[in-house]
């Protein structure tokens, strides 16, 4: 339910920002959206599966990643991206201070931990950012930038494939998984 992202960053852009509803808009992030819950699905949604707490919560971390584009537009137009990551990674290091509570249980920490931790926070995740508010500098058109980002379900299916070393048959890319993946690319034309 994150990838529903795009549609909330839309609306609020139409809202703060004036930016126009296209049918062309709202066809892609529809593709968008769709192609993403077939990927991660593979066609097969069950009801039974998604307890309402879950939906609730999948929609409430696609509200606040559109939010992440909506307030980093104000942000990014007096700041520079190497300040936003920073400032954005001591509040996410704060929240997840206080919601591991590492004073109440023991942690073991080696140094592939550490290791694979700092490569995990820097490559993937604060590079990012990084290039994440840079590109918010450069897009007038802000609805865009969810749909962009959503390339990350694809790779992410891709690469989970690749690493595994297994045929994408046998790991589950049979044709509703790759419809998804031509949707959510699809989009991005």
């Amino acid at each position: 339910l994150l990838n529903i992202a795009p549609a909330f960053t839309l609306l609020f852009s139409a809202l703060l920002f004036g930016e126009q509803a296209t049918v062309q808009k709202l066809f892609a992030i529809a593709a968008n959206i769709l192609g993403c819950i077939m990927t991660v699905t593979n066609g097969q949604i069950d009801a039974a599966v998604f307890p309402p707490l879950g939906i609730l919560m999948g929609a409430a971390a696609g509200l606040f990643y559109a939010l992440t584009a909506i307030l980093g537009r104000f942000a990014v137009e007096k700041t520079n991206p190497l300040v936003m990551s920073m400032y954005s990674y001591l509040a996410a290091s704060i929240l997840l201070f206080i919601s591991l509570r590492p004073w109440a249980q023991v942690i073991t920490l080696n140094s592939a931990i550490l290791f694979w931790g700092f490569l995990y926070a820097l490559i993937p995740t604060a590079l990012g950012y990084i290039l994440y508010y840079a590109g918010l500098q450069r897009l007038t058109d802000l609805s865009r930038v969810p749909v962009i980002a959503s390339v990350e379900t694809v790779v992410a299916a891709i690469i989970g494939a690749t690493a595994r070393i297994v045929r994408f048959a046998r790991f589950g890319f049979d044709g509703d998984k790759r419809l998804g993946i031509v949707l959510v690319i699809s989009d991005h034309l």
